[in-house]
């Protein structure tokens, strides 16, 4: 296949469900190839307290459950699996990086000045025109065969980690990053591709929507790749990738959606992952990113942080 054929079949719509299944299934191979390889290559150990059966906290009696001091408590040694726990993320992010770069020139005219993505301003059209519809249909809704690989792929990506999760890195599974998010995106992958979300539809699909976003996972490369590979740590390399992307782009994309008028569920997502995003930078600010910041701004998040902790 000549690369002007497999551009026009990407952009098709025509996939069926026996490709999204072989795409799965290879990627469930992809994923358990990679968690396989931090099984055998993470072999770091640490010691924890084991308290009636359940792992516990170095420290004070009451951080035990049913003792009240440290010395009923066997310690034991485990493997740590910390690195572990981000070798599908290593390689999910990797992908759907390189993804979404690639589909926002595929699915977007370059501007002839710059060479970038041109997206259609909702000023320039009369939202209330039958023939922006159109426009707004190729921006937002459909499932070309390229953006449902996409979704299959990451559905799997999400699906692989809970289970290898709980199977071998449960202690570094938390709800918010992983069981709620998780979740949340599993569904989310399904009803953008068959228009059904059990509690709500949609009257067409909307994978697009999803896709465009993708670009968002290069912070999530460069701090799975320097927790896989410590040598090649970049906080300030997140930092700035993040708030560009996850920041910045993603709330440029909720102000899209919204003045485009889309789907309330398209809506939705985005402000909700927005939400996430300020959560999770605060965060990072308040933690490693706190070092890159001006003398004052540093001093103020330092006394929050202390007066939080005591």
């Amino acid at each position: 296949m000549s690369s002007s054929s497999l551009v026009t079949w990407l952009l098709e719509e025509s996939i069926t469900a026996k490709d999204c299944g072989f795409c799965a299934g290879l990627s469930m191979l992809y994923f358990g190839s990679l968690c396989a390889w931090g099984y055998f290559t993470d072999t770091e150990e640490c010691e924890v307290y084991e308290d009636n059966g359940k792992e516990v906290k170095s420290g004070s009696g009451k951080d035990s459950v049913g003792s009240t001091n440290n010395k009923d408590r066997k310690k034991k040694k485990i493997w740590k699996r910390r690195r572990m726990a981000w070798f599908i993320s290593l390689g999910n992010s990797f992908i759907c990086s390189i993804i979404g770069v690639t589909y926002l020139f595929l699915k977007y005219p370059t501007d002839s000045n710059t060479g970038l993505p041109s997206w259609p301003m909702p000023y320039d059209y009369d939202l209330s025109d039958a023939s922006t519809q159109v426009v707004k249909s190729s921006i937002f809704y459909g499932r070309e065969n390229f953006g449902t690989l996409a979704c299959v792929f990451f559905l799997t990506a999400n699906v692989m980690d809970i289970i290898c999760g709980v199977l071998f890195y449960k202690r570094h599974l938390s709800f918010l990053t992983t069981y709620f998010h998780h979740t949340i995106f599993s569904w989310l992958m399904v009803f953008a591709v068959t228009t059904n979300g059990l509690f709500t539809t949609t009257p067409t699909p909307f994978v697009p929507s999803f896709v465009i976003a993708l670009i968002e996972e290069i912070p999530t490369f460069i701090l799975a790749l320097g927790t896989v590979f410590p040598a090649l740590r970049s906080d300030l390399g997140f930092g700035i990738t993040f708030l560009i992307t996850r920041l910045v782009c993603h709330i440029f994309y909720l102000w899209y959606v919204i003045s485009w008028g889309c789907y309330t569920p398209i809506i939705g997502m985005y402000v909700l992952t927005t939400v996430l995003h300020v959560i999770w930078f605060k965060d990072w600010i308040s933690g490693q990113g706190a070092r890159y910041l001006p003398d004052f701004l540093r001093k103020l998040v330092e006394r929050k942080r202390k007066v939080i902790k005591d």
